[in-house]
């Protein structure tokens, strides 16, 4: 069990420790990244030549290329680099989430997940016209093979994913504030994705993620709400494709009421981030922003971020 730490940090070197822990997580983000494309890459060449069958597999082909480096090379690395940092457990009031509450969560989730991805969608094919070729999604190469689907993407991501950026990452980053550890780690989350079409909406969706880990006092119930979406968008919504136009009417239907729940819940604010108590370190939302995006690690995630997200739209 990992032990807890206290910082109480004088105002004047408030934006140095900002800037100094938050560069500490860009690091770890940029290497968890880095080390996952050179990893993939490797390990493609390897099969490539040793066993060229292997990467016709769908569990290795759409999976497995990527998941192994990242979980077994780039995520113990990525450990090492940010261990050491501060900790501070969940602050918040705990409270257990009723059934209906995360199924609340979910139906809001999906709802913003359509909204925001229709977006992303919608610059995606502003940019396919300035190229002349149409812009691809690169999640839709995992969806054609279920079974590594449920598997990888329904099982294993939401289980790693919380435990690096709710669990590893957030409690790393509350030192420096609720409103750090929430928007922060929402960023590093997003990012991760290194998709135009998951970015948007992964952000809003960490925040999510951030703020239901904080008030419920651990991933638990974070790591439901995690699975149950992704399991909606790899592997309820495809399935439903195959059934034909049965299929494509409920998706059609599911999709409308995802949209209109949502947007009631946003308008009678069901669904909000609360609000969260003013930086410890005596700075303004402003001067945090900028102290957290202008640390030195995380401009290097954010540009290598969009170097791999310029690569995807040029092939």
């Amino acid at each position: 069990m990992e032990k807890t730490r206290e910082t109480n940090l004088p105002p004047a070197s408030a934006g140095r420790e900002i800037r100094r822990v938050c560069s500490r997580e860009g690091w770890g983000a940029f290497l968890l990244m880095a080390l996952t494309q050179v990893g993939a890459a490797v390990l493609a060449a390897a099969l490539s030549a040793l066993a060229p069958a292997a990467l016709e597999n769908p569990w290795m082909g759409s999976w497995g290329l990527t998941y192994l480096p990242l979980y077994l090379v780039a995520f113990p690395v990525m450990w090492l680099v940010v261990r050491r940092l501060p900790v501070r457990d969940f602050p918040m009031e705990r409270r257990p989430l009723s059934p209906a509450a995360l199924a609340q969560l979910w139906v809001f989730g999906m709802g913003v997940t359509y909204f925001l991805n229709y977006l992303s969608t919608l610059a995606a094919w502003l940019v396919s016209l300035l190229r002349g070729s149409a812009v691809m999604n690169p999640l839709e190469s995992t969806m054609g093979h279920l079974p590594s689907a449920l598997f990888f993407g329904v099982l294993v991501a939401p289980v790693m994913e919380e435990v690096i950026f709710r669990r590893i990452l957030l409690r790393r980053l509350l030192p420096l504030g609720q409103g750090m550890a929430v928007y922060g780690s929402a960023f590093i989350f997003s990012l991760f994705h290194a998709n135009l079409f998951q970015i948007p909406y992964a952000f809003v969706l960490g925040v999510m993620l951030a703020v239901l880990a904080l008030s419920t006092g651990g991933i638990r119930a974070s790591i439901l709400l995690h699975v149950a979406l992704n399991a909606t968008g790899l592997v309820v919504m495809p399935l439903l494709a195959t059934l034909g136009t049965p299929g494509a009417w409920a998706t059609t239907i599911l999709v409308v009421a995802f949209l209109g729940a949502a947007l009631g819940m946003a308008i009678r604010r069901q669904v909000r981030v609360p609000t969260l108590p003013s930086s410890p370190l005596g700075l303004t939302p402003a001067q945090e922003r900028r102290a957290f995006l202008g640390s030195p690690g995380m401009i290097a995630y954010s540009l290598l971020i969009l170097a791999l997200v310029a690569l995807t739209l040029a092939l």
